[in-house]
Formats: C-alpha cells, structure tokens, sequence
C-alpha cells in the first residue's frame, strides 16, 4: 500500500471515479518551473517528484507519472480528469511551499516542498 501511495503521492486514488473536471488550461514552461521539486507527505513518510516534461508537469515516482492538468484557477491543478485536485500554496514571497492534494472521496493530504 505505501509503494502505491508513494507512486501516487498527488494520486492516491487513480481509480476513484472522475468529477466533472475544471476547464484545463496551458501553461508556458516558464510559468511551470514555479511548481518543479521534490514534495513530502509527512504523515505518510513518502515523497514524490515534480517535473517538466514535454511541456507538461508531471508527478514521477513508482511505477507510474502523472500529469497535472492546469485550470482556470491560478495554482490549481487535476489529476485523472479532475479525480485528485491540487491546489498549491504561495507565501508572501510568491514562492510556493507546500500544497493541498484533495480527492473525489473526501481524503485531504497536506504535501510540503522541499527546500531546493
């Protein structure tokens, strides 16, 4: 269970059935870079990696990487068609610090980024 979690830290649960999903929008890869790093869940002991690949930011670790879909809504992103949302969080700084990854079954985590 904890090597499916870790593969999927902003994708616990790939399999949950969809929501109807925010209206995607694009990103240039500068904007992206904001968002690239490692990222922990501490209550889980696991981490995950973000990156830009092919344009796209993506969640890899385990077997599987996963993208994350922009949306209308500055530093909101979704994962399996709006399954798992990731909202992430700027300080003061405009540096962003951690995020909130929710999904469609009501299971919160709280993911902090590490220091680069």
């Amino acid at each position: 269970m904890k090597k499916v979690l870790l593969t999927l830290v902003f994708a616990f649960v790939a399999t949950i059935a969809t929501v109807k999903a925010q209206t995607p929008i694009k990103y240039d890869t500068t904007a992206l870079k904001v968002y690239v790093g490692t990222y922990n869940i501490a209550s889980e002991g696991l981490r995950s990696k973000l990156i830009i690949k092919n344009g796209k930011l993506i969640s890899i670790g385990g077997d599987e990487d996963y993208e994350l879909a922009p949306t209308a809504k500055e530093h909101v992103f979704v994962i399996g068609e709006g399954a798992i949302t990731v909202t992430f969080l700027v300080d003061d700084k405009k540096i962003i610090t951690k995020a909130t990854v929710k999904t469609n079954d009501g299971q919160e985590f709280e993911v902090t980024k590490e220091k680069q």
